[in-house]
């Protein structure tokens, strides 16, 4: 769900900065217009702000707990997260695998370790898409705000 949201953040602030630059390049907005200038600049401001957030909340990250060459029983304790496996070839993950099945505490305590560590990855990146919201609705205020300021003065 978070990647999904990104997504739409990452398409909507991708689209609207995309129009304002071709908006502001071809109609010369600048000279014409030098009141339109600021908000402008402020959308296109916390736009590109949102757009890095909502692309570091999307980004995948992959944590190798057990690196290249693990000692069989470190790569037992959580072979169930895939950045645990990735380095193993498939006899030696069937292998861990089959430990697991067999050793109900194993099994949990893998389970567990593996909830706990996607609620740690869940949590920056909902933290990042919180940024990259918040960000986007401040800019469209803002934007707003000095747009009729700039538009009845």
């Amino acid at each position: 769900i978070a990647d999904n949201k990104a997504n739409i953040m990452i398409s909507v602030n991708t689209i609207l900065v995309s129009v304002l630059i071709t908006f502001l390049s071809y109609r010369n907005i600048g000279e014409n217009s030098p009141q339109i200038l600021l908000p402008v600049v402020i959308f296109l401001v916390t736009g590109m702000a949102s757009l890095i957030f909502a692309v570091l909340s999307a980004r995948p990250k992959v944590t190798m707990l057990n690196p290249e060459g693990a000692a069989p029983e470190a790569v037992r304790r959580n072979v169930v997260f895939f950045g645990n496996f990735v380095t193993l070839s498939l006899d030696q993950f069937e292998e861990a695998m089959e430990d697991v099945f067999n050793d109900s505490e194993l099994l949990y305590g893998n389970m567990v370790r593996d909830l706990y560590h996607l609620g740690k990855v869940l949590e920056k990146k909902y933290r990042y898409l919180a940024i990259s919201y918040n960000i986007f609705m401040a800019g469209f205020i803002a934007t707003v705000c000095t747009f009729l300021i700039a538009l009845f003065t």
